[in-house]
């Protein structure tokens, strides 16, 4: 009796054991997605693959386009720091959006510009060359290149002749959106790091900006 008891029970001891099987491998995407695994399904069995979407070059490209940039915004931070009147004079040298720009250089405003001005661009470079929060950094960024763009024109040509229309901000801000489609902070970045932290996975908002999903 004993043994035919046993065997009417193996189909559901035998399910037993699949869904421990694949609660174990979807518990591990915080390590996987670091180096580029991610869940599917394969013949009714959840599986982990590896996304081999991303080329060794690629991967290359991408930490050299965001090490890059992310210098080029620090370098501008440590350039102006403790400049008071760079933003001022800047913005008094508009042409095109002169009447949208002047009145930022006014005593009430121009202190406060200039501060978010420096200590974005140091933020900015700091979390691109370190890949920390890129999802948060890389929109920042953008929102600059796109400021400094119309800034620059003389419609309708761009800081000079040599520019029409377009110039190296509206590059950078292509390359800037190319990194966050990227998840570049997962490449050889902190990003990667930090969503592994307890404090991340259980705080949504935390989880949203350092996720490679």
């Amino acid at each position: 009796m004993c043994t035919a008891k046993l065997a009417s029970l193996r189909p559901e001891l035998k399910q037993l054991r699949l869904i421990h099987r694949k609660v174990r491998v979807l518990r591990q995407p915080y390590k996987c997605r670091e180096l580029n695994w991610y869940p599917t399904t394969i013949h009714g069995a959840d599986v982990m693959l590896k996304d081999k979407s991303e080329s060794t070059l690629e991967r290359l490209l991408i930490v050299f386009f965001r090490v890059t940039i992310g210098w080029t915004f620090l370098w501008a931070a440590i350039h102006h720091l403790g400049d008071d009147k760079f933003v001022s004079g800047f913005l008094n040298n508009t042409k095109t959006f002169h009447d949208v720009y002047a009145p930022l250089t006014s005593p009430a405003i121009a202190p406060t510009l200039t501060f978010l001005v420096e200590y974005g661009h140091l933020l900015i470079g700091l979390s691109l060359i370190s890949g920390l929060l890129v999802r948060a950094s890389a929109p920042f960024a953008i929102m600059l290149m796109l400021l400094y763009w119309t800034a620059h024109m003389d419609y309708p040509y761009v800081e000079s002749v040599n520019n029409y229309l377009v110039d190296y901000h509206i590059v950078y801000a292509g390359v800037l959106v190319y990194l966050i489609v990227k998840r570049a902070g997962h490449v050889f970045g902190l990003d990667g790091w930090a969503e592994q932290l307890i404090a991340v996975r259980q705080t949504p908002a935390l989880r949203w900006l350092v996720s490679a999903a």
